[in-house]
């Protein structure tokens, strides 16, 4: 009976640790949504080093990619111009969830489709890719006082 018992515990011990040491095996898949304008929210958490990840744009896309980085202290970019058929990746290396829209806040209307339709986790990221001219205002939804967290992307032919 008692070696019964210490085998179990064991088994139970080593289920928890191959559980634990393969977390991100069983992480959940996020596409939560997927339209002609957006990509779903990835979770690739991006290195330190490095801000730009190597994935691609909208597969129906040949423009230039543009990296805004989220931190504790704003967005690396918040006034730029991208050309049609750019890409613009919000990346969030922030330990806060940013829900990244275009203006006016709350009804984001001012670029149809531009927003991710939730707060984007520490490692995710969000994407748009930009297929008319226009000014997009943009905010973070769930901080929409902060300043240092909206900008303006001027797209342009």
């Amino acid at each position: 009976m008692k070696k019964t018992f210490f085998i179990l515990i064991l088994a139970i011990i080593f289920v928890v640790l191959v559980v634990f040491l393969n977390k991100d095996k069983f992480s959940r898949n996020i596409q939560e949504f997927s339209s002609e304008n957006q990509t779903p929210i990835q979770t690739s958490i991006p290195s330190p080093a490095s801000t730009i990840l190597k994935t691609s744009p909208d597969k129906n896309s040949s423009g230039k990619i543009f990296d805004v980085i989220i931190t504790k202290n704003g967005l690396s970019l918040n006034n730029f111009t991208v050309t049609v058929g750019d890409t613009v990746r919000f990346i969030n290396n922030d330990e806060s969830s940013h829900w990244m829209a275009s203006g006016p806040h709350p009804s984001h209307q001012l670029c149809p489709g531009f927003d991710s339709l939730r707060g984007i986790l520490r490692g995710e990221m969000y994407s748009f890719t930009f297929k008319e001219v226009s000014e997009c205002s943009f905010h973070d939804h769930l901080n929409a006082g902060s300043s240092n967290l909206k900008g303006k992307i001027t797209i342009e032919e």
